[in-house]
This record gives C-alpha cells, structure tokens and sequence, in this order.
C-alpha cells in the first residue's frame, strides 16, 4: 500500500519536476548533475480530499502532495494591510474519515503577482509556520522558519472577487518542540511547491 501511495505522489508530481537522463536530481534544489539529497527522509501522509486545492512538491527530496485553500486576511485594527497566502493540510486516514496530520500556513503582506520572501520587512516576522499533530487534535511537533534558508512565494494569478491563487513556495523549518516526538527529523524542507487554491465558502 506504501508503495502503491508513493507511486501516485510521485506520478502527480513528474508534471513539475523533470531531470534530464543520467542525472541525479535533488529536488530540493534544482535538478544538478550529480547532486544528490542531503535531507532526512521525513514521513508523508494523504492529502485528504483536495476539495479547496491543492499543492504538488517536495518534502525532504520525496514528492509531496496536500490540501490546501486560499486564506484572505482583510486589514483591521491592528494593520493596514491585506493579508494572502494558503493553509496546507495532509491527514491520515482513519476508514472512511481524514484525522488531521500536518497543517503549514504561508502567507505574505504582498498582493500582486511576483516572487517575495516569505520575510515581512514591515512587520519583521515571517508568513510561515508548520506543525504536526496526534491522533487528529493531539500536539506532536511545532517548527520555526529556517532564517539561515530563502523562504519564498511567487504569485502567478490572484484573483479576489472568486477567491482563487496560483504560484508557489520554498520554505525550510527546524524543529522546536521542548520535548519532541521522535517522529520527524530535525529539518523540514518543502521545496519547488506548486499550488492552486480557492477560498472556502
């Protein structure tokens, strides 16, 4: 079944990523002869129904896929601006119900089509943050940005009035937990992570 579910990631991912022939490719970077991944192997979960969107990349140099929607923030009394960005979800499947697993934001203060860091200069923080959980709603692992990586988004179509966002992202976290769980590796690396997304209603 593992293989079977690793086959599908990897066939919904080979739109995006492609190395020539007799290459090694690190997919957490950019295909490079003989390169290889350096990243520890780090668990991937279902990613559920899509119903909303969806994000096809790279976890630690495995294909990756998850839900995902469009997250719109309008300003209110603490800042002026509009916040965009995605919520990402994977799950683990329980029968015939999807358990909460991963759940990554990225969002940014940007809101017209480009390529941005991650790193707000205005409110000096950064549109990320990525955490893992237990049995649906159970804490297991908190992470922080990897300050020392190039976290990015790039918007390739926004469009506000039906909620929709295409682009993607690249972000690296490092485990934060006080107590970790042992069942992820020091470093997250989410890489080369396209995504389409729509508001949910």
């Amino acid at each position: 079944m593992k293989g079977l579910i690793r086959f599908l990631l990897l066939l919904g991912l080979c739109t995006f990523v492609s190395c020539e022939k007799e290459e090694l490719c690190n997919v957490c970077e950019e295909c490079v002869e003989l390169e290889v991944c350096n990243y520890e192997e780090a668990p991937l979960f279902s990613p559920g129904k899509m119903l909303f969107g969806r994000v096809a990349g790279v976890k630690n140099c495995l294909p990756f896929i998850a839900s995902a929607k469009m997250l719109i923030f309008p300003p209110d009394s603490t800042r002026s601006d509009t916040i965009i960005g995605i919520e990402v979800r994977t799950f683990e499947e329980w029968g015939s119900f999807f358990a909460n697993k991963e759940s990554i934001y990225i969002t940014t203060d940007q809101n017209r089509i480009g390529d941005y860091s991650l790193f707000s200069e205005k409110y000096q923080q950064y549109g990320a943050d990525y955490n893992t959980v237990q049995d649906h709603d159970v804490f297991e692992d908190s992470f922080t940005v990897d300050t020392s990586y190039d976290n990015t988004i790039s918007i390739r179509k926004i469009d506000y009035h039906i909620g929709y966002i295409e682009g993607s992202f690249d972000c690296r976290f490092i485990l934060s937990s006080n107590i970790p769980s042992g069942n992820n590796p020091d470093t997250i690396c989410f890489s080369q992570c396209y995504f389409v997304a729509n508001v949910e209603p």
